[in-house]
């Protein structure tokens, strides 16, 4: 079963700790796909997941509608 989830990225940038959120995609809990640093804004990654899950987007199509998505955004 194709299951995207939110993942979390650290990193520090001129002493500081940016988190970064990007989206990891599982068919029976192993990791097959992901983008990560998709945004700094972790309820924008949520609702893509929600919506992704929900509408169950092909793998085939993930990051593809994801750089819309973002491009949308920026």
């Amino acid at each position: 079963m194709l299951k995207y989830t939110i993942c979390e990225t650290a990193t520090k940038a001129e002493g500081k700790d940016i988190i970064d959120y990007g989206i990891c995609v599982y068919v029976d809990d192993n990791l097959v796909d992901g983008i990560l640093h998709v945004s700094s804004n972790k309820k924008f990654v949520m609702k893509l997941v929600k919506m992704f899950n929900r509408g169950g987007l092909s793998l085939i199509h993930f990051k593809s509608v994801v750089e819309d998505f973002i491009s949308r955004v920026g």
